[in-house]
């Protein structure tokens, strides 16, 4: 017994010796830095044997056919916000690509159609623009037509003897010398020449005139001769701007000339090579044969111009405009067919008459284009 306690004693002094305070301290250091390396083993392990339990289960359920367990989703913890003073690149936003540029001398209407000229001879007339139809003139050069689509609205296209008539649909004018091509890139339109009418599609081109070719008969050595081609027409040399020569092939043309296409170019054709007075005929029958057509108002004004400016009958041409604005009192050419008699009135000595329209014109047109010219006409002075 003596030398267990001995032993016992001895022990005590050890231990007592090794229990000094720094030893304390470390070894509970060591302790706690064991625990929480422990503790977050442990923080893993759970999830993970929990993650391993439930795919078991769900094999073994969904190989027996019982449905599976709900799947515990283990989620990684968010990564920390970056510091206020860390800097973040952020690539720039791509910039907007810029707007296709719309040509400034392209002729916008209404309904939506816009006519832009393809060279610097181009010139564009908008004769009418309504509810149910829209009227353009080209009078020289190419052009492009955007119409679009409106079952109730008639879109006409005037190009000398040629008129293209569509619902709408994208096509283009363009003159070859000789001819005159149209060709259509989106829709369906009809052209017309004179009798001829052909219907052009998306994809296709129909030069006017057609090309006439004069049936032959075999040879007999089975050798056809080469067609033979018409030659040009007062319409062909009126289309190239070649009054001159329409002039002298109108004089010995022959067939009917009731339409009003025929109509209003023949008149063209007698002004503009230095025939005034052979064009009072062709636009007085285009008046009075065809007055619902929308191009009559174009017809009545333009007989005024010539009675005024080239003729010297005053009295006629007032007559000429008063007619235009009845044909269409809130047409295109309402306002200037107004101030235009006005000034015939007056030539022709009529005071009162060009006083009173004056009036009519600036309470209509108050702000209108041809107020100070009216103004003067009318004997009112300026305001």
């Amino acid at each position: 017994m003596s030398e267990r306690l001995s032993r016992a004693e001895q022990l005590g002094r050890d231990v007592e010796a090794g229990w000094r305070r720094e030893d304390v301290e470390a070894q509970l250091a060591r302790l706690h830095d064991r625990r929480r390396t422990r503790a977050r083993r442990r923080a893993i392990a759970v999830p993970l044997v929990a993650l391993a339990i439930a795919g078991g289960v769900f094999a073994e359920r969904s190989f027996r056919g019982a449905p599976p367990p709900p799947v515990l989703v283990v989620r990684s913890p968010a990564p920390p916000a970056p510091r206020h003073d860390a800097i973040v690149a952020v690539p720039p936003a791509p910039a907007p690509s810029p707007a296709p540029a719309r040509d400034p001398a392209a002729l916008t209407l209404g309904d939506g159609s816009v006519v832009t000229p393809l060279d610097k001879t181009s010139q564009l007339v908008a004769r009418r623009v309504s509810d149910s139809e829209v009227v353009v003139a080209l009078a020289g050069g190419d052009a492009r037509f955007e119409v679009p689509e409106h079952a109730g609205r008639r879109f006409q296209a005037e190009a000398g003897a040629l008129t293209v008539e569509t619902r709408g649909a994208a096509f283009r004018i363009r003159s070859t010398g000789r001819q005159i091509e149209v060709s259509a890139e989106r829709g369906e339109l009809t052209a017309r020449w004179g009798r001829e009418r052909r219907l052009v599609r998306a994809g296709e081109t129909r030069a006017f005139p057609p090309v006439a070719h004069v049936a032959t008969t075999a040879s007999p050595s089975d050798e056809s001769p080469p067609p033979v081609v018409a030659g040009p027409t007062w319409r062909d040399d009126a289309a190239r701007g070649d009054y001159a020569a329409a002039w002298t092939a109108l004089q010995a043309a022959t067939g009917p000339r009731d339409g009003m296409a025929d109509l209003l170019l023949a008149g063209d054709v007698a002004r503009l090579s230095g025939h005034p007075a052979a064009a009072i005929d062709p636009l007085a029958r285009a008046i009075a044969e065809h007055p619902d057509d929308a191009r009559a108002q174009l017809a009545a004004f333009t007989l005024g111009r010539v009675h005024l400016e080239d003729l010297g009958a005053p009295r006629d041409a007032a007559q000429a405009f008063v007619r235009a604005r009845e044909l269409a009192p809130a047409g295109p050419l309402a306002e200037d067919a107004l101030a235009r008699e006005v000034e015939a009135w007056s030539r022709a000595g009529e005071t009162e008459l060009a006083r009173a329209q004056a009036r009519a014109y600036l309470q209509r047109y108050p702000h209108g284009r041809r107020v100070h010219a009216v103004r003067r006409f009318g004997g009112m002075g300026d305001p």
